[in-house]
């Protein structure tokens, strides 16, 4: 499933889901590459349905604590049960999907 955060409250709800992967996208809405993916995001979110939560989040919007840290758009943060145990950065779908069915 598909999720956008408007808030840091919402993505850390969401973050905290427990027994679901949870991926989160760290986009800018001028960013093209971000565009680019989005139509990947959104095939993924329904294909691993079952398993998988997704989540957008815009980093000029919503402020997160490792705003700093994210230097490319965008960038994937991976988390089980609330913990940060993987990261993909660029606009490669192929690799992202191979990260994704590696962890579901």
């Amino acid at each position: 499933m598909l999720y956008l955060a408007h808030s840091l409250e919402q993505l850390n709800d969401l973050i905290n889901t427990k027994g679901e992967l949870v991926v989160v996208e760290y986009y800018r809405t001028y960013c093209t590459s971000c565009q680019i993916m989005d139509s990947v995001i959104l095939q993924y979110a329904r294909e691993f349905e079952a398993n998988l939560k997704l989540v957008k989040v815009d980093i000029d919007k919503v402020h997160v604590p490792n705003a700093d840290s994210i230097t490319v758009t965008p960038t994937f943060d991976f988390y089980k049960d609330g913990i940060n145990f993987s990261q993909f950065v660029g606009s490669d779908p192929v690799g992202l999907k191979k990260v994704i069915a590696s962890h579901v």
